[in-house]
Order: C-alpha cells, then structure tokens, then sequence
C-alpha cells in the first residue's frame, strides 16, 4: 500500500505539471505507473492495462505538440512566424514564470515575426498570434484533463 501512495502523490504532482506548457506531465506519469509496476513485480497492473495508459500519454504529447501550431495555422500565422513563437516560448519560460512566460513568449514570437519578417499588418499578426495563445492554452486544458483521466484509470486499475 505505500507504494501505492507514493505512486499516486508522485502522479498527482504530474496533473500540476500537465498545467505547464511545454512540460511533458503524461510521460512522467506513465514513467512512474510503469515504475510501480516494476515493484510490484507485474501483479497489480497487466501489460494490457500499461498499454492503455501509454497510449493516453502518447496522446498527451500528441496534443501537446500540436495543439499551439494549429490554432497559429488557424489563426493565418506563416511557417517562419511558428518557428519563431516556439523561440519565443522557450526563452519567455526562462525570463518570466514557465506558464506566463512560454505563453507570453509564444504570443510575442508570432506577433513580432508576421510583422516584422512576413510584413504582414498588425491585423493579421494580431490574429496569429492570438490563434497560437488559444491553441497552446486548449492544448494546456486538454493535457490537464489527459493527466486527470491517466489518474483516474491507473487508480481503476489497481483498485479493481
């Protein structure tokens, strides 16, 4: 049973983390369900069962990749524009917090790039880059609720 509790306080530290963009929550999660797998030397959970939670985590980063490209490319932003948004993002994480930050970051990347490099109007960057701001958010409200369904049915699993 402890290590059932300390699987699960490590699991739900990975729901906090699904919040976070750019934090891969789901494969460390699956990482610690295979881990208490291990030590309880394949008896509580079957390989059908790890199975299914690695396919919500394969799906997690799936959303997680895509999500933020998507609402750019929705939203009308160039190729080059999502190259540097993802720049933006990832030095935004270092200056300011890693959520406000990689979203703020994302967001002046695409703006800043169709204006400047795709001399688009501020109309149009203002439009990418709110469609990029919208799809890595959705993407974070989706891997939230991936984390919380990997908990759920990693919990079903031992339990029933």
């Amino acid at each position: 049973m402890i290590a059932f509790i300390i699987t699960f306080i490590l699991m739900a530290f990975g729901v906090v983390l699904a919040c976070f963009p750019f934090v891969p929550a789901l494969p460390y999660m699956f990482v610690i369900a295979a881990a208490y797998d291990v030590m309880t030397n394949f008896s509580v959970i079957s390989g059908e069962e790890l199975i299914t939670l690695g396919i919500i985590a394969a799906l997690s980063i799936l959303v997680h990749q895509l999500a933020g490209i998507f609402g750019a490319k929705i939203g009308g932003a160039r190729w080059k524009s999502l190259i540097w948004g993802a720049v933006g993002a990832f030095v935004g994480t270092f200056i300011l917090s890693p959520f406000i930050g990689s979203l703020v970051g994302l967001f002046l990347g695409i703006f800043v790039s169709e204006i400047v490099i795709e001399n688009r109007s501020e109309e149009k960057a203002w439009q990418s880059a709110k469609g990029a701001l919208f799809g890595a958010v959705s993407g974070i409200v989706i891997s939230v609720i991936l984390s919380l369904a990997f908990l759920i049915t990693f919990v079903c699993f031992v339990f029933i």
